[in-house]
């Protein structure tokens, strides 16, 4: 009986050592791949987190979007969301929009230029109700540096359905 009480501690402190289960890591199909997964993870956040210094740094000088919920989705310079972008902020703010990427993304690479698309999900509030959609994102990034730079951005809404089905966030 002692020999019972004398390991049950000691299998006690076994267990409470182990490692803690990890969830598993993300599997790229290449270097590019985990490279635009990372962009547009930071882009998500960027806006997300009202990062106005983050979100900028993201931009080519001669970028061109078209920002979610800004004046029936004109079209803007660099400069131009330079100037507007507190307000830009501050309207989704007010909106509660979050924005989620999906996964899988497609890309494709031509020297030092790339599409990438990927399917978000938003979500914001309207008349006091979250509501929530899907968009058809593409960017268009050029290389500088050795690293990613936004060019253009479109995005088209998408209905909820078999395109949405089964993705999860990136």
């Amino acid at each position: 009986m002692r020999r019972t009480f004398a390991v049950l501690p000691m299998l006690l402190l076994l267990f409470a050592c182990a490692a803690p289960q990890q969830a598993p890591a993300p599997q790229y199909s290449s270097a590019e791949h985990k490279l635009f997964a990372e962009f547009l993870l930071a882009y998500q956040a960027a806006w997300n987190g009202r990062d106005e210094k983050a979100i900028l740094r993201l931009y080519a000088k001669n970028a061109r979007e078209a920002p979610l919920l800004f004046l029936g989705n004109r079209v803007l310079s660099r400069p131009s969301l330079e100037q507007n972008l507190a307000f830009i902020l501050k309207e989704q703010a007010l909106a509660g929009l979050r924005q989620e990427t999906l996964a899988p993304i497609e890309f494709q690479i031509s020297g030092d230029t790339a599409e990438v698309k990927a399917v978000v999900r938003i979500t914001y509030a309207k008349d006091g109700e979250t509501r929530s959609g899907y968009l058809r994102r593409t960017y268009l990034l050029a290389r500088s540096h050795y690293f990613w730079k936004l060019e253009r951005s479109h995005f088209e809404f998408i209905p909820a359905g078999p395109l949405t089905e089964g993705l999860v966030p990136l």
